[in-house]
């Protein structure tokens, strides 16, 4: 059944008032027109707005690492494109699904990390995998988000960065004061299957040492 005229119309207005406010999201409006009502999943790509898309796209390449809280389509997209991936999930149905989405990519993969009864601890404390300063991009895009940045940001690599999507919610705020020595950077925009507009902050970690 296709969505409702109502619904149709709904998504208008809002994707209207979104051009409004950011008249520069329109150079995206063949790609949002193209992805619409597909899962990141299908078209292998993250689920964060096209400018972090874009951002990322330069900032990946075949020698990068990748570590991930929450695996997507963003996974199977870095797997393209990266030397090594690793994705941390909690829900032990999507992380079979988007593994079995990895066949033929040697250096990506998806672990499972229970959270019995919500105890998301080892799940945060995933990163202990990981060498400290060894991660060109972290990406945390899954629970327990602020407690995610601190245990993984000693992982990024000098130089690197730290993705911390839907970065404008109250909930997340404190991410700011722990990267505080980090150069910040918002990207706010539209995203696939969405007509609002989403933000996405990126840290990158400075290259002295002591930061």
């Amino acid at each position: 059944m296709g969505m409702s005229l109502g619904r149709v119309l709904r998504g208008s207005m809002r994707l209207s008032r979104s051009l409004l406010r950011s008249p520069m999201e329109s150079r995206y409006l063949g790609r949002w027109r193209a992805d619409y009502g597909q899962s990141p999943l299908e078209f292998h790509q993250p689920w964060m707005n096209y400018a972090v898309l874009d951002f990322l796209e330069r900032e990946i390449g075949p020698e990068s690492a990748v570590f991930e809280y929450g695996c997507g389509g963003s996974t199977v997209w870095f797997a393209e494109r990266a030397r090594f991936v690793l994705s941390i999930e909690h829900d032990p149905q999507w992380a079979r699904t988007v593994g079995g989405a990895l066949d033929g990519f040697v250096g990506a993969s998806v672990v499972h990390v229970p959270a019995p009864g919500g105890d998301f601890g080892a799940y945060v404390a995933s990163t202990r995998r990981i060498p400290d300063g060894s991660t060109d991009v972290v990406v945390v895009d899954g629970r327990r988000r602020v407690d995610c940045v601190r245990q993984a940001s000693p992982k990024v690599a000098p130089g690197g960065v730290l993705v911390l999507d839907d970065a404008d919610r109250l909930a997340y705020r404190e991410a700011y004061t722990i990267l505080a020595k980090w150069q910040l950077r918002r990207l706010r925009g539209l995203k696939a299957g969405s007509a609002g507009l989403h933000t996405t902050a990126v840290w990158r970690r400075p290259v002295s040492s002591g930061n």
